[in-house]
């Protein structure tokens, strides 16, 4: 969506450890066959906008513990590592957190390195804007509480954003969004995210600002046209 908007995202992910699907699950359910070719990436960010780092062809240690991670079924400190660890250090970057603890240790970190950050926290659990709650938002400029109605949004139920008991269903979820034919709950929860990473990049876009844009993205086309493209560089 973020891509669909006209901007650049470079993602570091992986595979499902302590959840049904992960990033690279969600891309391997389209066919997306991972990269490092330098060649490939760069043509994807360029005509694509998005650029996809599957962490166990860079962070060359995780495939070793990845077993592990799956056979433990919870988080551990990897889960805190990954998002840290881009390869291409981007200069601007959004990051979700489970809790106060987590969204002070990420804004520290980026606080030392001084590069330009999101960090968000739901006040319910969630490591992302859920909308089932009030949420956090740190970043360069400020440290600030908002509720779904500050942004022009709904409360949704816990219900509304079941992310799905498979991949399959988790990859049919994530394609209804882009065709824009999901629920409003999940459309406003996307919004809700994708806008807070607009905000990071354009500093003088708000969120209220940023999520309009993200709208569009979707409305028009746009963010599924990126996928669309990246798969197909991709594949």
């Amino acid at each position: 969506m973020i891509a669909g908007a006209g901007y650049k995202v470079s993602k570091h992910g992986n595979g499902a450890s302590t959840s049904v699907s992960g990033a690279s699950t969600v891309l391997l359910e389209h066919g997306v066959k991972f990269t490092d070719n330098r060649d490939t990436m760069r043509r994807s960010l360029d005509e694509a906008g998005i650029c996809y780092f599957h962490a166990p062809l860079f962070a060359y240690g995780m495939k070793y513990v990845g077993p592990t991670r799956k056979a433990l079924g919870v988080p551990t400190c990897f889960n805190l590592l990954g998002p840290l660890v881009n390869p291409c250090h981007p200069k601007n970057s959004l990051h979700g957190t489970a809790n106060q603890a987590q969204l002070r240790l990420y804004t520290n970190i980026h606080q030392k390195i001084g590069d330009n950050y999101g960090v968000i926290t739901s006040y319910d659990g969630y490591d992302e804007i859920s909308l089932t709650s009030g949420f956090k938002f740190v970043n360069n400029n400020f440290e600030k509480v908002f509720t779904p109605k500050d942004l022009g949004l709904n409360y949704v139920n816990h219900e509304d954003i079941y992310g799905g008991s498979t991949a399959q269903e988790a990859k049919k979820i994530f394609d209804s969004v882009l065709e824009n034919t999901c629920t409003r709950a999940q459309k406003d929860v996307i919004l809700a995210n994708a806008a807070c990473g607009i905000s990071v990049l354009d500093r003088n876009l708000s969120i209220e600002e940023s999520i309009e844009i993200a709208r569009d993205s979707i409305e028009s086309g746009k963010a599924l046209a990126a996928l669309k493209k990246f798969v197909e560089i991709n594949s």
